[in-house]
C-alpha cells in the first residue's frame, strides 16, 4: 500500500521534488506563473534538478495565476505556452514541432 501524502515515506516517482537525489531525473519542463501559489516551490526544484546536472527548461509566465492555461485555453499566454510545451516535447522526441 502506498504511504499517505505528505508523509516522508512518499515514493520520490509520486513526489520527485521531495526526493534527495534528483540526478536521475529525466530532463524536466517546468512551466510556472509569477502570481502561481507553487512559484517558490518549482523556482526551487528547478534549481535543485539543475544543481544535480538535469537540464531543465524553465518557463516563467508574468501575470499568470496557477491553472492559466485550463481557465483561459485560447489567451495568448495559454497559446504561447502551449507552443513551448509542444516545441520542448518535440526537441526531446526529435520530432517536428505541431503546426498551430
Amino acid at each position: 500500500m502506498p504511504a499517505p501524502a505528505g508523509t516522508d515515506d512518499v515514493c520520490p516517482y509520486a513526489a520527485p521534488a521531495r526526493a534527495a537525489d534528483l540526478g536521475s531525473l529525466p530532463p524536466t519542463f517546468i512551466t510556472v506563473g509569477d502570481l502561481d501559489c507553487f512559484r517558490d516551490e518549482d523556482l526551487d526544484y528547478a534549481t535543485r534538478l539543475r544543481a544535480q546536472g538535469v537540464p531543465v527548461g524553465l518557463h516563467l509566465y508574468p501575470g499568470a495565476y496557477h491553472a492559466f492555461d485550463l481557465i483561459a485555453p485560447g489567451s495568448r499566454l495559454a497559446v504561447t505556452f502551449h507552443r513551448a510545451w509542444s516545441d520542448y516535447l518535440a526537441r526531446q522526441f526529435h520530432t517536428a514541432p505541431v503546426p498551430t
